[in-house]
């Protein structure tokens, strides 16, 4: 868990676990703190991930 980069981030209900930094490239591993949540897309409530993978961003201005 790094507490600055949850603050810097400030994601509702989830903690950075960890994270490497290649040449041009940051990668965050993140994991929930809630065991159910609510899917902001569809608005399902449960308790399991129906996706699990990776998802890239760039160019994100802090």
């Amino acid at each position: 868990m790094d507490l600055y980069l949850d603050r810097l981030l400030n994601l509702p209900n989830t903690t950075v676990e960890s994270f490497t930094e290649e040449e041009n490239k940051i990668t965050l591993k993140l994991r929930f703190l809630q065991d159910e949540i609510t899917c902001p897309h569809c608005n399902t409530h449960g308790g399991k991930l129906k996706q699990n993978g990776s998802s890239g961003f760039e160019g994100i201005n802090v």
